[in-house]
């Protein structure tokens, strides 16, 4: 039992800042202005001008891509597709770049219950080249202009569709890691790479969801990412770098590996690729994709246990949830370790039978 004194602040409803904070084998058993009787004599540590508050662990926050999406074109409170049109049109009329990115396009926001296709991108935006990144970040809609930058081998992967323009992971992402080929991201093209650099750095915004308070387990390398480094207003990022091979980690000496992008199993519910034991209601055929296979998970998984890394791993679906829960056990069977700490990015959806 441990008690804090000074001040603590509470971020509750009220936000109210108390005196003392008792802790005892991991849980807070008071917070008040007053010590009861029953703590007086617990070992007391004064926090002079320091401040306690609460720690808010983010289970899957890409802060710098947040920054780069808040920075752009928001697309979320359109109500239709011409109402989107409209917002894409004021924005590209005040904006300059030379690439515009959006965000936030859903089937469930507009009342036609789709997207928005490449043909309506090029009306709204003929002069620009321009995307809009689905609200689950998993998936886009390019015009014309966007389509005609991208190489000729990202026409040949899952998820690549000209016709409507949409690109799925696959095509949308850099390659998950476990593979050989790669893929294109457009806002990885040079003539994006000043907004990257504005809007994508380390520390940028540090309002975004209230990152005064929280520590964000920030995945992946993209947009200025940084995993394993604080930010200059004091956010711990408690970052996993996605590297399947484990030999970047090793090197910038980092305790943790995983997350996604290299190391997704499965995609989201957003873009139905959430791998799933059973099928999707809507679509009898789909069970969502599993992006590895179980030899490759299982030999990242032990290469990393071997290595002391703590492992997180992207799976949203039941199958991918289960993918992971096997190659984690194989790796702790080939190299037992008592406190790794390994897991999985995002809580598994298990739907009930029947």
């Amino acid at each position: 039992m441990k008690t804090y004194e000074g001040t603590i602040i509470s971020c509750d409803g009220e936000n109210h800042v108390y005196r003392y904070l008792v802790e005892d084998r991991g849980r807070i058993v008071y917070v008040g202005n007053n010590l009861p009787p029953e703590y007086q004599g617990s070992p007391r540590e004064g926090l002079g001008e320091r401040s306690l508050l609460p720690c808010f662990g983010d289970t899957h926050l890409h802060f710098a891509s947040y920054a780069l999406f808040n920075a752009g074109l928001d697309v979320r409170s359109a109500a239709s597709i011409p109402e989107l049109c409209g917002v894409i049109k004021r924005f590209a009329a005040d904006n300059g770049d030379k690439i515009i990115m959006g965000f936030g396009a859903s089937t469930h926001a507009v009342q036609e219950k789709r997207l928005i296709s490449r043909e309506e991108l090029d009306g709204a935006c003929p002069d620009r080249a321009i995307f809009i990144i689905k609200y689950d970040g998993h998936a886009c809609i390019l015009n014309t202009k966007t389509l005609a930058m991208l190489p000729e081998k990202v026409k040949t992967l899952r998820g690549y569709h000209a016709d409507t323009g949409e690109m799925n992971p696959g095509s949308f992402f850099c390659d998950h890691g476990f593979h050989d080929q790669k893929s294109f991201h457009p806002a990885h093209h040079p003539e994006y790479a000043p907004r990257r650099r504005r809007y994508g750095g380390k520390g940028h915004r540090p309002d975004a969801y209230g990152l005064r308070r929280r520590i964000p387990h920030g995945y992946g390398r993209r947009y200025g990412d940084d995993p394993g480094k604080g930010t200059e207003h004091g956010v711990s990022d408690a970052g996993f770098l996605p590297d399947h091979e484990c030999g970047q980690g090793q090197k910038r000496k980092l305790p943790r590996i995983g997350g996604c992008f290299a190391t997704a199993l499965d995609g989201c519910f957003g873009s139905e690729d959430a791998a799933m034991q059973l099928p999707y209601t809507n679509n009898p055929d789909n069970r969502g994709i599993l992006f590895h296979t179980d030899e490759e998970v299982v030999a990242f998984a032990k290469r990393a246990n071997r290595a002391g890394l703590q492992i997180e791993m992207h799976a949203i679906g039941d199958a991918a949830f289960d993918q992971a829960v096997m190659a984690l056990e194989a790796a702790l069977a080939d190299c037992p370790w008592a406190d790794h700490r390994h897991g999985s990015s995002m809580p598994a959806f298990r739907p009930k039978k029947g």
